[in-house]
């Protein structure tokens, strides 16, 4: 009866332990994907800075403009022999450009048509074409905030994609650390639960020679607590196993749903790689700057810094503006005989205008100085941030590599 219980439960254990997949190195770094948490969270952010950029490019992209209009009037004149145009009819189509210099230009074909209430006047109608120019003199003066929108979204568009570049090495590193520490903790282990079958041993022997009056009270108690200290050293490093191989389940969300080791990898393979890697960093001061990301971020950051207050700095400033055109058409009775008159003997005209905005109110000077003083504090900020991730990295890189110094010549020993 006992061989038929044990049997099916040891079947059971074995099939279990069969059927958890081992897992190297390399195959854990390939099942990094965009399922993590964070490089989720790294891609929306880069994909929105790529969509602002696109949003900041397409405000110079050509665009047709169009327009129709129809008007009746019963309306009397202001002076008794001026006619009342009832009804009129206005066409025009064209295309209209922002340029990054502050210029503005747009080109059109219209069409006009009027017929007055008495009747003296039918179907006379306009058809030409519209050539419009409008130059920034003050505020937006060369394209200088226009430029400077453009600097900022593509700027964005780098930090993003570098901080992307920087989580997702950063979990590499991660995924690595965490893998070799369970490496190391399950060698623990192993050694761990021979020298408590040492112990249980030696504590066995001791009780015999208890009652063979060779070992006393003293030593049979020595040899238990023995026992005891080591049982729990591998209860706590099983502890330590699971922590860990929660910590890198939930950096591979896959995991949590597989029943998986890792491969006990012998440390001595890896010896010569460690010691060219360490040999390397020791020997090259400048290691962090050039092979890390933080640097070229933060001159990106200055870069958008300094076009945001450059816009930021504009908000209250005057709008000043000239506003040309060009005008050629031909005048006739329907559009067909106004068209003829256009392509045979047309007539130009043209005008000049300066427009001008001046805020009067104190609300935009106001926002103008609170968002300058944000932008100089966000910068500052960020740029002490990054330079402190950037002293932390190599102070952790420092450590890690002296600890790993360690162990690879305790290894090689």
């Amino acid at each position: 009866m006992r061989l038929n219980f044990y049997i099916p439960l040891l079947l059971l254990i074995l099939s279990s332990i069969a059927g958890a997949k081992k897992i190297s190195e390399k195959e854990l770094i390939g099942m990094l994907n965009d399922s993590n948490p964070i490089l989720t969270k790294s891609s929306a952010l880069s994909l929105k800075a790529l969509a602002d950029a696109e949003r900041t490019k397409a405000k110079y992209d050509p665009t047709i403009v169009a327009g129709l209009q129809y008007q009746r009037s019963s309306e009397d004149a202001i002076v008794p022999v001026q006619p009342i145009f009832d009804p009129q009819t206005s066409i025009n189509i064209g295309l209209r450009k922002n340029f990054q210099y502050g210029v503005v230009l747009q080109a059109d074909a219209f069409a006009n048509q009027v017929t007055s209430q008495d009747g003296s006047i039918k179907d006379a109608t306009q058809v030409g074409f519209r050539l419009q120019a409008e130059f920034d003199l003050w505020k937006n003066f060369l394209g200088r905030l226009s430029q400077a929108e453009f600097q900022s979204a593509e700027a964005q568009t780098k930090v993003a994609s570098l901080q992307k570049k920087i989580d997702r090495r950063s979990l590499l590193t991660n995924i690595r650390k965490l893998y070799w520490e369970l490496v190391s903790v399950e060698s623990s282990i192993r050694l761990s639960q021979r020298l408590v079958q040492s112990a249980q041993k030696q504590y066995s022997d001791t009780r015999k020679r208890r009652a063979d009056y060779v070992a006393d009270k003293g030593d049979v108690a020595r040899s238990k607590a023995q026992v005891l200290s080591r049982k729990s050293s591998e209860q706590f490093l099983e502890l330590r196993h699971q922590i860990l191989k929660n910590k890198l389940s939930d950096l591979i969300p896959e995991l949590h749903s597989m029943d998986w080791h890792v491969y006990t990898e012998q440390i001595t393979a890896r010896t010569a790689q460690a010691n060219t890697c360490i040999s390397k960093i020791n020997s090259d001061v400048s290691v962090d700057q050039k092979y890390s990301y933080f640097p070229s971020i933060i001159d990106l950051i200055g870069e958008k810094s300094r076009s945001d207050l450059k816009l930021a700095s504009s908000v209250s400033q005057l709008d000043l503006k000239v506003v040309g055109k060009f005008q050629t058409s031909g005048v006739d009775q329907g559009y067909g005989d106004a068209y003829e008159k256009w392509t045979d003997d047309s007539k130009n005209g043209s005008s000049v205008a300066l427009q001008l905005s001046l805020p009067l109110g104190s609300g935009l000077k106001a926002s103008q100085k609170i968002s300058v003083s944000a932008l100089n504090r966000q910068l500052s900020g960020q740029s002490a941030l990054l330079k402190n991730q950037l002293i932390g990295e190599e102070i952790k890189a420092k450590k890690t590599i002296a600890v790993l110094d360690r162990t690879v010549a305790s290894q090689s020993d």
